[in-house]
């Protein structure tokens, strides 16, 4: 995510920025770069849980959300380009909740349906976003 940010954010310095009263065409990728990478920073600095034994504390690194996570923006990435939004949008949301060791299969299936449902009324129907809900090829 953090490279991805890094990209993004280079590449819209390529565009005029403009002001916030008068945006360019750079400014809202530009906006969206920074809190890209703030995100991430945060993201790798706190994926560690905290677990006692006896007295003493220790900090162990949980790889399972880090690596659904990754996976699951490159699988949006992915099925967007040759899926469609439908299947992308449920991809995103089902491995990210496979992240949680709480959810199992039929909660994080659950969860991707609903919340596909809910952005495919939201960003297709209400905001008419130029996104092909499935893609064949």
């Amino acid at each position: 995510m953090l490279l991805i940010g890094l990209i993004t954010l280079i590449n819209s310095l390529n565009y005029k920025i403009g002001t916030l009263s008068r945006m360019g065409p750079g400014y809202f990728p530009l906006l969206l770069a920074v809190m890209l990478i703030i995100v991430s920073v945060i993201i790798m600095l706190t994926p560690t849980h905290e677990t006692e034994q006896g007295k003493a504390k220790s900090q162990k690194i949980l790889y399972r959300p880090w690596f659904c996570v990754v996976l699951s923006v490159v699988l949006f990435i992915t099925l967007g380009r040759y899926g469609g939004f439908v299947p992308a949008t449920f991809a995103i949301v089902f491995v990210s909740a496979l992240g949680d060791d709480d959810n199992s299969l039929v909660t994080a299936m659950g969860l991707g349906a609903v919340i596909t449902i809910f952005a495919v009324a939201v960003f297709h129907y209400g905001l008419r976003m130029q996104f092909p809900l499935f893609v064949w090829g």
